[in-house]
């Protein structure tokens, strides 16, 4: 068999010749999660003004802003560094958790009306399934 100067490459059909890129090529459910998370950060964090609860209670404001702040640069997180997407949705997680109790725990003496108990537990609740279904589909996860 002669020698060849240049070698051929076999192609796979449909690659052009290029090499397989890892990663993913497209969103998917991690980028539509962390995406959906951004968002309820977002509210979480403005929450006391829309449903104005700043006056009646000044400690759930700071919880829901602190709280909502910390979702939202969780979420903005999880796309631009990948490969820790999985830890930073197992952070998201806890603070959904703390958004559905927080009302129970930080207003324990008084009462807290039914705006705020709504908004906390559909924040929170929002929050703590995003956070689940972005775990299990970030990068890396077990399938």
């Amino acid at each position: 068999m002669p020698y060849s100067r240049h070698r051929t490459r076999s192609r796979q059909p449909g690659t052009n010749g290029a090499a397989a890129r890892s990663g993913p090529t497209a969103p998917g459910a991690s980028g539509t999660a962390s995406a959906l998370i951004l968002l309820t950060g977002v509210y979480t964090a403005v929450s006391p003004w829309w449903v104005d609860f700043t006056r009646s209670d000044p400690y759930l404001t700071v919880s829901d802003l602190l709280a909502g702040v910390a979702v939202t640069l969780l979420a903005c997180g999880m796309p631009l560094a990948a490969g820790y997407a999985r830890r930073l949705s197992w952070a998201a997680a806890p603070i959904g958790l703390w958004l559905l109790l927080s009302p129970a725990v930080v207003a324990a003496s008084h009462g807290v009306s039914s705006g705020i108990l709504w908004s906390n537990g559909c924040a929170g609740g929002v929050t703590y399934l995003l956070a689940l279904i972005a775990i299990r589909s970030a990068p890396g996860a077990a399938r």
